[in-house]
Formats: C-alpha cells, structure tokens, sequence
C-alpha cells in the first residue's frame, strides 16, 4: 500500500473443477476436498487484504471450480 497508495479490487481463481460426478456419488472426502481448495484457497489468498477489504472502497472477486452443466 505504501508503494501503489491503493488497492481497486482484489481478483483470485483459485480452487478445484468439479469432476464430471453426479452428487449422489460423491464421498464425503471428495466433498470435503472440493470445499477446501475453494473456500480454504480463497480464505488465505484474501486474508492478508482484509484490512483494506474491511475499509469498504476494495473489492475481492473469487473464482473458483464450479459445477459441469451435464452433472445430476
């Protein structure tokens, strides 16, 4: 901050795909590994920006692994 003065927007894509599986199929360790590269990835990746996060004017945009549209 010192050497720019500001931060506009914070922009991360970070995280897992999902793996062509139906939900019903998915084990609970998948569920969880899938979570944890999306949230956890996104969590420590905004976290040193949260004081000028919580300021209000910077935005954090995260991107990650979604759902396939053929997917039940």
């Amino acid at each position: 901050m010192e050497k720019l003065g500001r931060l506009d927007s914070v922009i991360a894509a970070l995280g897992d795909w999902w793996r062509n599986m139906p939900l019903t199929e998915l084990s609970m360790e998948g569920w969880q590994n899938y979570l944890n590269s999306n949230l956890t990835s996104h969590f420590i990746a905004a976290k040193p920006f949260l004081p000028v996060l919580a300021e209000g004017e910077t935005s954090y945009t995260l991107l990650g692994g979604s759902f396939c549209a053929t997917c039940h």
